[in-house]
């Protein structure tokens, strides 16, 4: 995967929105908010419980939301991780 799509995705932790952020064989690296920003990978077999964020009828704009995980991360925190990730966007 090249580019990166915002997605909303059902864990068995409750519902929060992700980006994917890279797509290999067996993992996906997803950036998400929880008390900080953070990534995550999960099993590609977690793909079935995301579906793509819709902004006024179109997909999500990926800057738009880099804005906002950005935001988040100043006043929250953000792993160094994550702020390479967005910063690669």
């Amino acid at each position: 995967m090249d580019t990166p799509i915002c997605v909303s995705w059902h864990s068995n932790t409750g519902s929060r929105t992700a980006i994917i952020v890279k797509r290999g064989h067996k993992f996906l690296s997803l950036v998400f908010m929880d008390k900080g920003v953070r990534v995550k990978r999960v099993h590609l077999r977690e793909e079935r419980y995301m579906k793509p964020l819709t902004y006024k009828g179109g997909p999500y704009p990926i800057l738009r939301a880099k804005r906002h995980y950005e935001r988040h991360g100043r006043m929250c925190g953000i792993t160094m991780s994550a702020k390479r990730a967005l910063g690669e966007i």
